[in-house]
């Protein structure tokens, strides 16, 4: 975070989410609340948009096994923010091993959709 406004600070990344929620965040959302140090929200997409799979953590750097499904098998994401730098793969049964930095936020999307 950086200083914003005087009593107020600015997220770094704010206008970044603000284009993956307007390009990625279509189709049924699912939430995972199953870590009280990072949480997980699911958009599965549509047959016209994609979906995303954001990471938030207020601990160390973590990361969280997501199902997505058999449609989704083999295919690769990426971080959209670019503060996860690799590129990972669905593996076969469609399950996502995502990551996100201690402190952080993570949007990973099919890296085609970039």
């Amino acid at each position: 975070m950086t200083e914003g406004p005087p009593g107020g600070r600015s997220i770094d990344s704010l206008s970044k989410l603000i284009e993956a929620r307007s390009r990625f965040a279509h189709g049924a959302q699912t939430d995972i609340f199953d870590d009280p140090h990072c949480l997980a929200i699911v958009r599965q997409g549509t047959a016209q948009q994609p979906g995303s799979v954001t990471l938030l953590a207020n601990g160390e750097e973590t990361q969280k096994a997501i199902p997505l499904g058999p449609d989704h098998a083999g295919q690769i994401y990426r971080d959209f923010l670019g503060h996860c730098q690799e590129e990972i793969a669905a593996d076969e049964h469609g399950t996502l091993i995502a990551r996100v930095n201690g402190g952080s936020v993570s949007v990973w999307v099919p890296s085609d959709a970039f």
